[in-house]
C-alpha cells in the first residue's frame, strides 16, 4: 500500500465515469420555454343580415377556440376600445353567429369583434358592417286608373277599340299577380305575373259586344301577393249603350235643329241652354251636384258613339259645339269621401303596405306609437305587448289569479294583462318559470294567442280550422301545439305565407302585428 493513498485504498483503481449517461437539464428547460403559446387568434369576417330596426345577425370565424367580445357602434363612429377582462362568449373554430336584438334606429352600424384564447392572447379587432334597415314596401299601381269607352247605340256589332292597363310593382319586394276578371269586358292575359320592384305587366281591356242598353261601370281589380301580403290595384271601367233613336226630339226637328238628350243622372241635375240646336251652335251644359256629391264624369256623344270636346267654363258650366246630328249628354256624380286625418307617424308612408293596418289599429286604440311621431313598423313586438292588446280588447278585466312568473312584477303596465291572459289560458310562460315579457313574439305564438282569445270570446273559429298548410315548405317547422291555430289563422286570412314559406318561428314586427290585428278584427271579431 502506498503511503499517499492510505485513506482510500478502494479508490486506487481508475474511477469508471459513464459520461454519456449524464442528463442535460438546461436543454430540457429550454425546450419547455419555447413551447409557450404567444400567438393570438386570427378572425375572419362572415356576413351581416339586417331583419328589422332592432334585429340583425352577424357571422365570423376564429382559427382558435376561446372567448369573443364585441361592441356595436354607429357607422363611421370609429373603432371602440373593447374590454376583454370580463366574461365573454365561448367560441370554437366553426362559424360563429351573433344574434343582435337591441339595435336602435334604422341606420347602418359597425360591429367590432376580438377573440381571446386560453393563454390570454387577444386578436386584432375585425369590423363587420351591418347594413341599414330598409322596411319592406308591398304595393302595386295601375295606369291609367280609369278607362272610358264612351257610348254606343244598342245593336252595335263592333266594340270600342282595345285599351291597355299597365300594372307596376310600386314596392321594393317581388310581387306575384293573379289574372283579373270582369263581367262585361273582355280581358287579355297578363303579359307577366311575377314582377320585380319597378317591373311592369300589361293587360288589355275591351267591352263585350252585344250588350243591351244600359250603363256598364265596373271596377277592374288586379290582385297580387308580395311576401305573403295581399296587394291590389283598381281601374274604373266606363261604357254606355243607349237605345236606338225612335225619332222625335232625339233626331232632327225638320228645320236644321238636332235634338239633345240628357241621360238622367243620380245625385245631381243637368240643365241645357238649348233642347235642340243647329249644327255649329254652342250649347252650354250646367251641372249641379247634390249636397255631399261631386261631378265625376261628363260626356257628350254623337249618334255614332263619338265623344265631343267639352270646354269647362267654371261654376259647373261646360260648352260644346253642336254637330250635324243628335247628341246625348251623360253626367255621373259620386259621393265626396271624407279625407281621413293624417297619421302622426313620420315613419309610416301612405304607400306602405302596412299603412292601412297602422291606421286601423291606431284609430281603434289597439296600438299606439313608440313616440309621438314614430310607429317603428320594423321593430319587434313583445309577448307582453300582445297580451296587453288582447286584454284591452276584452275590456281590461280584473281577475283574481295567483301569478308567479319570475319576470313579471306588480305594477308594470303589462302586469294585469299577463295575469288575465294566463288565467284564461290564452298564453303561458316558459318551463323555467319566466313569462318572457320582452321576448319578441313569433308568428306562430301570435296566431296561438289570437286563436285562444277568439275561442274564449265565443267567436266562430270554424272557418279555416282544417286548412291544409302542408303546401308550405316549412310547414313541419310549426310547433305541434300551434298547428290548429296556424291552420285557422291561414284559413281565415289572418296570416299569410311568405312566398313558399310560413316562417312560423319568425318575429312579428309591429307592422306585421298591426296587419294581423286588423284582419282578425275585420274577419273574426264581433264589435
Amino acid at each position: 500500500m502506498s503511503q499517499g493513498n492510505f485513506l482510500f485504498p478502494q479508490l486506487l483503481e481508475p474511477f469508471p465515469l459513464n459520461l454519456h449517461k449524464l442528463t442535460d437539464y438546461a436543454s430540457a428547460f429550454a425546450e419547455i420555454s419555447l413551447a409557450v403559446d404567444t400567438t393570438a387568434p386570427t378572425l375572419t369576417t362572415g356576413g351581416a343580415t339586417r331583419t328589422s330596426e332592432t334585429n340583425a345577425t352577424v357571422t365570423f370565424t376564429s382559427d382558435e377556440a376561446g372567448t369573443y367580445y364585441y361592441e356595436v357602434v354607429e357607422s363611421g363612429a370609429g373603432e371602440p376600445t373593447i374590454d376583454t377582462t370580463g366574461t365573454g362568449t365561448p367560441c370554437d373554430t366553426t362559424q360563429q353567429t351573433i344574434f343582435l336584438n337591441s339595435l336602435t334606429g334604422a341606420g347602418a352600424k359597425e360591429l367590432y369583434i376580438v377573440a381571446k384564447d386560453a393563454e390570454g392572447n387577444v386578436s386584432q379587432p375585425v369590423k363587420i358592417t351591418i347594413p341599414e334597415y330598409v322596411a319592406p314596401v308591398y304595393d302595386i299601381s295601375a295606369a291609367p286608373q280609369r278607362l272610358d269607352f264612351g257610348t254606343v247605340t244598342e245593336g252595335y256589332t263592333e266594340a270600342p277599340a282595345i285599351k291597355t292597363v299597365t300594372i307596376t310593382n310600386a314596392g321594393n319586394q317581388p310581387v306575384t299577380l293573379t289574372q283579373p276578371t270582369a263581367a262585361n269586358y273582355t280581358l287579355g292575359t297578363l303579359s307577366k305575373t311575377t314582377l320585380a320592384p319597378a317591373d311592369t305587366a300589361t293587360v288589355t281591356v275591351r267591352p263585350n259586344t252585344g250588350l243591351t242598353a244600359g250603363t256598364y261601370n265596373e271596377t277592374l281589380t288586379v290582385y297580387g301577393q308580395s311576401d305573403g301580403y295581399a296587394v291590389r290595384a283598381d281601374v274604373e271601367l266606363r261604357f254606355t249603350v243607349t237605345r236606338q233613336s225612335g225619332g222625335g226630339s232625339g233626331g232632327s226637328s225638320g228645320s236644321g235643329n238636332y235634338g239633345i238628350t240628357v241621360s238622367r243622372p243620380a245625385h245631381g241635375t243637368v240643365t241645357l241652354s238649348h233642347s235642340t240646336a243647329v249644327s255649329g251652335a254652342t250649347v252650354t251644359i250646367t251641372v249641379t251636384p247634390d249636397e255631399g256629391y261631386q261631378l265625376d264624369t261628363l260626356t257628350v256623344t254623337d249618334s255614332k258613339g263619338n265623344e265631343l270636346k267639352l270646354t269647362e267654363k267654371g261654376s259647373g258650366q261646360y260648352t260644346f259645339v253642336m254637330p250635324a246630328g243628335a247628341v246625348t249628354v251623360r253626367a255621373v256624380f259620386t259621393k265626396i269621401e271624407a279625407m281621413p286625418e293624417p297619421l302622426p307617424f313620420t315613419d309610416v308612408a301612405e304607400t306602405a303596405w302596412y299603412a292601412d293596418a297602422v291606421r286601423y289599429v291606431y284609430e281603434h286604440d289597439l296600438m299606439n306609437g313608440t313616440d309621438t311621431d314614430r310607429f317603428s313598423p320594423g321593430s319587434t313586438t313583445s309577448r307582453s305587448m300582445i297580451a296587453t292588446i288582447l286584454w284591452r280588447m276584452a275590456g281590461s278585466p280584473v281577475v283574481n289569479y295567483a301569478m308567479d312568473f319570475s319576470d313579471v312584477t306588480q305594477g308594470q303596465w303589462y302586469s294585469e294583462a299577463i295575469r288575465w291572459a294566463a288565467s284564461e289560458g290564452i298564453v303561458g310562460g316558459y318551463g323555467n318559470g319566466a313569462f318572457g315579457t320582452n321576448d319578441p313574439i313569433t308568428r306562430e305564438q301570435f296566431a296561438v294567442m289570437l286563436y285562444r282569445f277568439a275561442q274564449k270570446q265565443g267567436y266562430d273559429v270554424s272557418v279555416g280550422e282544417n286548412t291544409n298548410i302542408l303546401s308550405y315548405a316549412d310547414a313541419f317547422d310549426v310547433a305541434e301545439y300551434a298547428i290548429p291555430a296556424v291552420q285557422w289563422a291561414c284559413g281565415a286570412g289572418i296570416i299569410n305565407g311568405s312566398g313558399a314559406n310560413l316562417n312560423p318561428q319568425g318575429d312579428a314586427t309591429r307592422a306585421h302585428a298591426a296587419a294581423m290585428l286588423m284582419r282578425f278584427c275585420e274577419e273574426v271579431v264581433t264589435w
